[in-house]
């Protein structure tokens, strides 16, 4: 009886697999992502570094998709360009903004025919400057 039990456990047992394994296989067939987590759009952020000396621009884009990175003036005049290669999904870049005058800048990211905008402004605040002066 003991054989019994456990040869039915064992095949029910592999039963079950297999099956779960025909399941797995044929929603791979199907074109479903093996990855549910992976991002199907580019999504990025930018921000300012602390000291206000860059501008941080972080990426994710799915694979297969090449990405253009630009920055321009005001007056569209190009600064920057990097590509992304379609096999890359992950990317960081610092824009150095020390060297560029005040005004009003955009990053855009360039993804086929869709662009995506994020603009800044930069704005020196005057130096304040204390002297001490002592009489003798």
């Amino acid at each position: 009886m003991k054989i019994l039990v456990k040869s039915l456990f064992l095949a029910i047992a592999l039963i079950a697999a297999f099956s779960a394994i025909v399941i797995m296989t044929a929603g791979a067939a199907q074109g479903r992502p093996t990855n549910p987590t992976a991002p199907t759009a580019v999504r990025s952020a930018v921000f300012p570094s602390a000291a206000g000396k860059a501008v941080n621009v972080v990426i994710e884009k799915p694979a297969g998709q090449t990405l253009v990175v630009r920055m321009v003036d005001k007056q569209n005049h190009l600064l920057f360009t990097q590509t992304i290669s379609k096999n890359v999904t992950s990317h960081r870049t610092k824009f150095n903004v020390e060297e560029l005058t005040d005004g009003n800048y955009e990053i855009e990211l360039v993804n086929g025919q869709e662009v995506s905008r994020h603009s800044f402004t930069l704005s020196t605040l005057p130096q304040v400057s204390r002297t001490i002066s002592m009489e003798q």
